[in-house]
């Protein structure tokens, strides 16, 4: 993920009469088993706004669904001629509030006297792990990023571990990957580090910091509909407690000993919560009937 501030902001795009028209409509159109589901509905409304631009659709998509099934649920089927499009895009293919499915806690820190930190997934490994369970799923995960203008990054408080009070502001990201579903999804996976570059310019760096990835997660998601988010769980090693009659040195020799087996399960750990993730999100797509 890569953060600037908007340099210019776009022109509006003001919904013409006709569009309106159509929007207002759609709600009596939808299937009774899409009530309640928005990302459906703003699927419809995306595929309506194709047919009155006189676009068509050119994703082969990834689903595991049979080819009638496609057809059914209007995916469009190898073959078609691609439609160049501009890598800068904004959150509006899809309407729809997409939840973050908490699996792991999601709290980490770091700075003076901390003697026992989580493990740091990288982006690289993170997107590795995500990309293996949707393929799983039946998905494709690929690597094709998008800027999104005009983002509602959240600026958490990094100097208490209890305040999860939160401050939006704008500015511009880059996501992480995108998913092969009905519509290209952009997907953002929350690192430790994003947390402080979604923060605001200026706001100091305490002594010891708290990375929240989860309730970044939640809220970028919250305030950003059509954006796919996950997070890094932040597991800790789990080590031992020294025994009552355990000699000082005997018990950080025991530790060391123990360090490389407690971190390799502690990464187990993580790549699990974030399958967790995906098999939930997997699971909403199907539910909300947009699968």
């Amino acid at each position: 993920m890569k953060i600037k501030p908007v340099e210019s902001t776009p022109a509006p795009g003001y919904p013409d009469k006709y569009g309106q028209e159509i929007r207002q409509a759609l709600p009596l159109a939808q299937p009774k088993r899409w009530k309640g589901a928005p990302l459906a509905l703003g699927l419809l409304s995306a595929a309506v706004a194709l047919g009155l631009n006189g676009c068509k659709t050119d994703a082969v998509l990834n689903t595991g669904l049979p080819a009638d099934d496609h057809a059914a649920a209007g995916i469009s089927t190898p073959g078609a001629t691609p439609v160049a499009t501009s890598r800068k895009k904004t959150l509006q293919a899809l309407k729809g509030y997409i939840p973050v499915f908490e699996f792991g806690d999601g709290t980490g820190v770091v700075g003076c006297d901390v003697s026992n930190r989580p493990i740091f997934l990288s982006e690289e490994e993170a997107f590795a792990m995500l990309s293996a369970a949707f393929a799983d799923a039946g998905f494709t995960l690929t690597q094709d990023t998008q800027v999104l203008a005009e983002v509602n990054l959240p600026h958490t408080k990094v100097s208490s571990r209890t305040d999860d009070t939160v401050e939006i502001h704008i500015g511009e990201m880059e996501t992480d990957g995108t998913l092969k579903a009905i519509k290209d999804i952009p997907v953002e996976f929350v690192s430790f580090n994003d947390v402080f570059a979604f923060c605001k310019e200026g706001s100091g760096h305490p002594l010891v910091e708290y990375g929240k990835t989860k309730v970044a997660a939640k809220e970028l998601a919250a305030n950003n509909p059509g954006l796919v988010v996950f997070y890094d769980p932040l597991v800790y090693r789990e080590y031992p407690e020294r025994e009552e009659d355990e000699d000082p040195n005997d018990y950080w020799e025991r530790l060391r000993s123990l360090y490389a087996g407690l971190t390799e399960n502690a990464y187990a750990q993580s790549e699990e919560m974030l399958r967790q993730q995906v098999q939930a999100f997997v699971e909403w797509l199907r539910t909300e009937g947009s699968y």
